[in-house]
């Protein structure tokens, strides 16, 4: 995500802005990722006895159809989610720039959907 912050930070209002922006969205966000990684991890030694950094190792260990399917569910969105996020907004731009009386940001956003259905 960090390298995608022109295309989020490019409709600022002002330099200010984007540095503030910057300075308060990365780090809380890496903090707080950081922190659930940490906490798992040591979850994972609690209940298994051993450290499992890696979520589909942890996820394999849960017997209990229910809980694995909606932890498998949730690594599902928390994948997909930022990596869509951060991969349709420079395109949607890049074809909106192409003619902007005729490509808005959400037609570009279209666009590159269908050309990744396309692939």
């Amino acid at each position: 995500m960090a390298l995608n912050i022109p295309d989020f930070t490019r409709y600022a209002k002002s330099q200010r802005d984007q540095m503030l922006g910057q300075a308060i969205g990365l780090p809380t966000a890496m903090t707080l990722y950081s922190f659930i990684g940490v906490a798992v991890t040591s979850a994972s030694v609690v209940l298994f006895g051993e450290a499992i950094w890696d979520p589909v190792a942890l996820l394999g260990r849960f017997h209990q159809p229910v809980v694995a399917f909606v932890a498998l569910i949730a690594l599902l969105i928390a994948t997909l989610t930022p990596n869509v996020a951060a991969n349709v907004v420079s395109p949607s731009n890049d074809f909106s720039n192409l003619s902007p009386r005729h490509i808005s940001f959400r037609t570009g956003g279209l666009i590159t959907a269908a050309s990744i259905q396309a692939l």
